[in-house]
């Protein structure tokens, strides 16, 4: 129920959440990247 009531907060910034998110994501797939290379 917690998590249901957590969803439903979320939803209306759920768009927002994902560019965000996907953002962060593109930024860590650099740095691992960047790290590889430089390995």
């Amino acid at each position: 129920m917690i998590r249901l009531a957590f969803f439903g907060q979320r939803q209306r910034s759920y768009e927002t959440t994902l560019k965000a998110n996907r953002r962060i994501s593109n930024k860590k797939y650099r740095m691992m990247k960047g790290g590889i290379a430089s390995l």
